[in-house]
């Protein structure tokens, strides 16, 4: 049976799972020249799960997700600020949004180019490094990490509020 999400099926489950499996011998291989893995590194391995095994449902967020879970973890080293604002770029989604709901892009560019992007990541990130107390940011586990996972909820919260009134 499929799931709502277009690609998602109890097949993209078992294929995920031998993908899994698949990459553990090249997670290891990294692993063992370097631990824990660049952002980087970890990225690419997700991208394999798409191209070699062919996982419908697993896209770039999902892998990016994935990775971000694996920083959190301590598997994965966090990203730089400037490596984040890469991927929120190319992601495309809620991090550039939540810029733009911040004022950091303007609304009037419907497709940032990666320096745009930079640029306001960079000015947001400094906003709160300069902003927050450093008890405040080791409480709530800043890093470049939480602050992409920040600006998506600000643009869902957004969108929340606009509804209600």
């Amino acid at each position: 049976g499929s799931f709502p999400i277009t690609g998602r099926s109890v097949d993209s489950a078992r294929k995920l799972w031998r993908a899994a499996k698949g990459l553990k011998q090249q997670w290891t291989d990294y692993a063992v020249d370097q631990h824990p893995l660049t952002f980087a590194v970890a990225c690419k391995l997700m991208l394999t799960i798409r191209e070699e095994y062919d996982v419908q449902g697993f896209g770039a967020l999902s892998q990016y997700l994935t990775v971000a879970d694996m920083c959190e973890a301590g598997l994965v080293t966090i990203p730089t600020v400037d490596e984040m604002a890469i991927k929120i770029h190319s992601l495309g989604k809620g991090g550039i949004l939540g810029l733009r709901d911040l004022g950091y892009l303007p609304h009037s560019v419907t497709k940032p180019s990666r320096d745009q992007v930079s640029h306001a990541f960079q000015n947001f990130w400094d906003h709160i490094e300069d902003n927050l107390s450093s008890e405040e940011k080791i409480e709530m586990a800043w890093s470049p990490v939480a602050a992409e996972h920040t600006l998506c909820k600000v643009h869902r919260l957004r969108r929340h509020l606009l509804k209600r009134t």
